[in-house]
């Protein structure tokens, strides 16, 4: 078949990668197999005898995991009844080729062996491992033995709580730490401030590890200080007498350049006068007038003025060369008053952190729980603290034989450490003598795109070296493997690929300077297409509907900003008034739209994806669901930002507390009481001093919201949360309310809303309050299993995306480059705080453009991966405010590098760039003896037209016989108009319910009937009102109960039961396939039971439709072929209001059955 992707590597890398004797390091590019290659080593490793649980596989993520294990379990699996030829073909990749009988039976035996293994294969995260070591040896590591590990919404409560006590401690004493806040707090706004607090929270690892190494404050200052140069000790009044100790000699020069300058009249000369001046008049004064004289010679960003006098003014060069002498001072006392700077902001900030985290192990300590760094780094020092490592790494030797790394390129130092623990015994001694023992490592530099969770680049390349040498002193067989074959993407998305990063601009840091770079093609013929799309830019002239504030957003060239800000520009369809992000978004569903109506693709080929999460997913998504097209939403979720959690959130505290006006405000205006303007102001004007709650409860004309609220606060104190939740929403019937007002992409967020209360009641008790601060507290995203998305359109991060791939790829976010977010940078691992880029210092300077360039350098990385994600198609584009695109932008390397190899299309905006036409281009490549000489690589020498595949010339095959079956509920003569489901939505809907609820209750206890109707009536909610669920559930009992149709109903009735077969109608062989919605085979009879969702019932019988009729009389010809000793009884089922009709046998004859042959 054309679209079947074969994985298979050369004999050569084949031998290499499955010697079990043999240490492997593998380089492999995306696509090209590793998850197979990894797997086919376990395997490997099992058929040479290693037993399971001396394999350890460490995986970046637990879905990785998952699919690993699966791999290696349906593998043995298919081995054991596959036939010898086959097992024999399959065994000899993974040996040395010599496939024995013996062999075979291992193989064959090897699936028991597996399942019987009490540890099985240990395939697990880093973190799943660590875990499992410390649940081992918890009183050697020093902690609880019930120790909890703890999500990271639990974490950011607890980093919370900390944070609360560190200031509620601080302010009771005069402490450093209160000093140290002080400090902070004068220096940067309200939001700085916060935002510091949170990057220390986000980057405590870093902090608790030098914390750890220096072991005390005194030694950090000590070491900052010998690091910027700065004498111990001193004080900023100190450093600036030093510099205003003038000579009579250079105190006389300064006037002398003020007497030659003041005779000019240029600016720039009056302007250095004025300041020099200003300085020599008050020498009592310089103290206060230190920045001015400064500014004078240094610019904002804290480089040399290149111009502080004009030719004309100052000609003698004596007094040039004096001016230049005080402006290289000035730089030099400026730079060090910097570094003096730095230095004490940043021992505020290591005191600060000090604290806080104190206050966070003290928390974690009082509960026995353990963070995921925690897990990192007590496994850490484990295995590596002397004296104990010793007895650990013993009690683990005779465990693990062979380790295997995925995603090398991800792992953090921290956990290279463990790694390189683990493998002590492999190389040194005699457990590198005795026993075969494996190291076996995968990694893409090229993919490394994790640095914010620790990971980097140079890490892989550094313990690559590393182990080298412990494997070559071993004596030990050690071999480098490059994968460069891709198995995932077509030819035109590999040839973009290659272009783009052909480019040294492009590739730096993305890999090594000598390292290959290249994408061998094995998808030969397959036909593939990628897209440059013109960006979407502002009209010249923007429309005044947005006012000033859409100027201003038109100026920036970030997806959030070029329009997205503007609410109302999403929902109009004039093109005049629509920003570029909402045009982008408005193009790229309709296209999705298009393809699937027309059948060119299907919703969950396609994955769209994004650098970071914007508003500009939230948008796409809602574009796509008013289209009515399938989507999975986005991969995470930020709860607390989605208004209708908002909405719920603020029901919860005014429970909580109803004095709060304007939390009770924003509550009535909730799709829950749906409250207007009018309605509010009504309600709170001229109120004096009453409280917005006690108006509330004396208005007659809002009686009811103040019913519904006082019977939640009812509840409130004494149901938890989640069926607080439950009763509001589904029993009140508010979802429908809220999906209703705000929209079916609203569902999502409701849903995890609940799903969220579930999971505080496992670890918290269930208290109202409790979980409103728990959620508001914590404030983190919710993470999303995409990759379990069942045919919708799913919409990603580009992180979220990784080991993921999808037929057709959209790129939207091309434009906006990285920005520092940060106010810390790092030297030694030691944080550093410096104000802003103005108040760098030279070493900030640097530190600054070093960071700068790493961050450049991933975001080309992760621009790799992103194009990497495409098997067949991928779609490029963007949109961008007034200013220039960057240079350094995603979009620009992308247009630049395939500029010489792409054709040119037209657009509706502007003019694209292509590489491929489908449906009819031709994908070049060598072929013949040409296409085995150069492994399959793209020749762009000698285009050739791709050979038609066979089954395109075969003929067609005649049509079997007997042909396609015949479905007896899809007849299509006389069919009776169905119940519109638009213009009786609510008659459609609860016939589906009490269809659903027909086919499920009967399987339950009696007493167990009611709560599972409520169940299923939850996904009806936002459909049908209380009053019609409630009488289709007791419409739907009460038949179920009904001791006339007990056999139907009872035990012994089978639901949904699918039948298939022959008869024969006027001499012709007709084969039949339906779905029987009920059936009882009684003794002597057999009952045949339909339901009909879509029709209301009719008077009499004969009145019914003869199609129905028709299908319960194909039925019953079938089953009484299959029980000609039975009676077949046939009987509809109206699901409107639940009526019973039994057919009489004389209608069954009746009906003609050859008008629809």
């Amino acid at each position: 078949m054309l679209n079947k992707k074969v994985n298979v590597i050369s004999d050569e890398k084949a031998n290499i990668a499955f010697n079990t004797e043999a240490c492997v390091f593998v380089t492999a590019n995306a696509g090209s197999g590793k998850t197979s290659l990894l797997t086919n080593r376990v395997l490997s490793l099992l058929l040479h005898g290693v037993e399971p649980g001396k394999i350890l596989c460490l995986t970046f993520t637990n879905a990785a995991a998952a699919e690993m294990s699966n791999r290696i379990l349906q593998a043995l699996g298919s081995w054991v009844m596959a036939d010898e030829e086959k097992l024999s073909a399959q065994l000899a990749k993974l040996t040395s080729g010599n496939v024995t009988n013996s062999l075979l039976d291992n193989a064959r035996s090897l699936f028991a062996r597996v399942l019987e293994s009490p540890q099985g294969i240990n395939i697990q995260t880093i973190h799943g491992f660590s875990q499992s070591l410390l649940r081992r040896f918890p009183l050697e590591a020093g902690i609880s033995p019930h120790f909890k590990v703890m999500d990271s919404r639990s974490e950011q409560e607890v980093l919370t709580e900390a944070r609360l006590r560190l200031f509620n401690n601080a302010r009771k004493s005069d402490s450093t730490i209160q000093k140290s806040l002080d400090n902070l707090a004068r220096e940067v706004s309200e939001y700085g401030f916060h935002k510091l607090m949170s990057e220390i929270v986000e980057n405590k690892d870093k902090f608790r590890h030098i914390l750890q190494e220096m072991e005390a404050l005194s030694a950090i200052r000590h070491r900052l200080y010998k690091l910027f140069k700065i004498e111990e000790g001193i004080s900023i009044e100190l450093l600036l007498n030093q510099f205003f100790n003038y000579s009579e000699e250079r105190s006389g020069n300064l006037r002398k350049i003020v007497e030659a300058l003041q005779k000019s009249d240029k600016d720039t000369d009056k302007k250095t006068v004025q300041s020099l001046e200003k300085w020599m008049a008050n020498p009592q004064a310089k103290m206060d007038l230190y920045e001015e004289y400064i500014d004078c010679f240094i610019t904002e960003k804290g480089s040399a003025r290149k111009k502080i006098f004009t030719k004309e003014a100052l000609t003698d060069a004596e007094l040039i060369d004096e001016l230049m002498a005080e402006q290289q001072l000035v730089c030099e006392f400026a730079d060090k008053l910097c570094a003096f700077s730095v230095v004490q902001h940043s021992m505020d900030v290591m005191q600060v952190a000090e604290g806080l985290l104190a206050e966070y192990e003290a928390i974690k300590r009082g509960h026995a729980w353990m963070d995921y760094d925690d897990l990192i780094a007590t496994a850490c020092e484990l295995l590596t603290r002397a004296g104990m490592s010793p007895w650990v790494l013993f009690k683990l030797d005779g465990g693990i034989d062979h380790i295997l790394v995925d995603e090398a390129q991800d792992t953090s130092p921290q956990q290279w450490m463990i790694i390189d623990a683990l493998t002590q015994e492999f190389f040194a001694g005699q457990g590198a003598k005795e026993i075969d023992r494996s190291l076996f490592i995968v990694g893409d530099e090229k993919q490394s795109i994790f640095s914010f969770q620790g990971a980097n680049v140079k890490e892989l390349a550094r313990m690559q070296k590393h182990f080298a040498e412990l494997i070559t002193a071993s004596q030990k067989p050690m071999h480098f493997l490059s994968l460069t074959k891709s198995y995932r993407s077509t030819n035109q998305v590999l040839r973009v690929v290659d272009a783009v990063f052909a480019r040294q601009e492009t590739r730096a840091g993305v890999t090594s300077e000598d390292a290959e770079f290249t994408h061998i093609l094995t998808r030969i013929g397959h036909e593939g297409l990628v897209e440059l799309w013109p960006l979407i830019q502002p009209q010249d002239s923007p429309s005044l509907r947005g006012g000033i504030a859409d100027v201003a957003i038109q100026k920036s060239n970030s997806i959030e900003t070029a329009g997205l800000l503007r609410p109302e520009s999403f929902w109009t369809r004039n093109d005049e008034t629509a920003t570029p992000a909402t045009k982008l978004v408005r193009h790229i569903a309709d296209k999705i739209q298009s393809w699937i109506e027309t059948g060119e693709a299907q919703a969950g080929d396609i994955m769209i994806l994004l650098r970071s999460r914007t508003l500009f997913a939230d948008k796409l998504v809602r574009a796509l669901k008013r289209r009515g097209v399938p989507v999975a939403g986005s991969d995470r979720m930020a709860l607390n930002d989605n208004l209708a959690v908002q909405d719920l959130i603020a029901l919860g505290q005014v429970m909580l507390l109803p004095d709060d006006d304007l939390t009770l405000a924003a509550c009535l205006k909730s799709p829950i009481f749906d409250f207007n303007e009018e309605d509010l102001f009504a309600l709170a004007y001229n109120r004096g001093e009453k409280t917005l709650w006690q108006c509330l409860s004396q208005s007659p004309k809002f009686a009811d919201s103040y019913e519904l609220l006082t019977e939640m606060r009812a509840k409130a104190d004494f149901v938890p949360p989640f069926e607080f939740y439950s009763h509001l929403l589904d029993t009140k019937g508010m979802r429908r309310r809220f999906i209703g007002r705000m929209g079916e992409e609203y569902a999502d967020p409701i849903d995890e809303f609940m799903q969220q209360a579930l999971l505080y009641e496992r670890s918290h008790p269930p208290s109202l309050q409790g979980f409103i601060h728990w959620l508001v507290a914590s404030n983190s995203e919710i993470k999303r299993d995409m990759e379990q998305a069942k045919n919708a359109v799913r919409i990603m991060t580009v992180h979220g995306s990784k080991g993921l791939q999808s037929k057709i790829v959209i790129l939207p976010d091309t434009v906006e480059i990285p920005r520092e977010s940060g106010s810390l940078l790092y030297l030694d691992n030691i944080p550093l705080r410096s104000l802003s880029a103005k108040k760098d210092d030279k070493i900030c300077r640097e530190l600054r453009h070093y960071e700068r360039e790493e961050m450049l350098s991933e975001y080309r990385r992760l621009l790799y991966v992103a194009l990497t994600r495409a098997e067949d198609r991928l779609y490029i584009c963007g949109a961008t405010g007034k200013d220039k695109i960057n240079e350094q932008s995603w979009y620009q390397h992308i247009k630049t590098g395939i500029e010489q190899i792409a054709e040119s299309f037209e657009m509706p905006w502007g003019q694209g760039l292509r590489v491929g036409n489908l449906p009819t281009c031709h994908p070049v490549f060598i072929t013949g003896s040409e296409n085995k000489a150069n492994d399959g690589v793209y020749n762009t020498r000698s285009p050739r037209k791709a050979r038609m595949m066979d089954f395109l010339q075969t003929p067609v095959p005649v049509e079997p016989s007997p042909s396609k079956p015949l479905t007896p509920s899809r007849i299509l003569s006389e069919v009776p108009a169905s119940v519109s489901p638009l213009s009786k939505k609510h008659v459609y809907a609860t016939g589906k319910f009490i269809h659903r609820l027909l086919e499920y209750l009967p399987a339950q206890e009696q007493d167990k009937r009611e709560s599972m109707a409520r169940f299923i009536a939850r996904k009806f909610s936002t459909e049908l009102s209380q009053e019609v669920i409630d009488k289709a559930i007791s419409d739907a009992i009460s038949v179920i109960d009904n001791p006339d149709f007990a056999m139907l109903f009872g035990k012994d009735a089978l639901a949904e039961v699918p039948i298939t077969g022959n008869i024969e109608i006027d001499g012709s062989n007709i084969t039949i396939s339906g779905q029987i919605d009920r059936l009882y085979i009684g003794k002597n009879e057999v009952w045949v039971v339909d339901f009909k969702s879509n029709q209301s019932p009719p008077d009499s019988q004969r009145d019914i439709p003869v199609s129905y009729v028709r299908q319960l009389a194909l039925y019953r010809l079938l089953l009484t072929k299959i029980y000609p000793d039975k009676t077949v009884h046939c009987a509809l089922l109206w699901t409107e209001n639940a009526k019973f009709d039994v057919l009489p046998e004389a209608l069954l004859d009746e009906v003609k059955l050859t008008t629809y042959i």
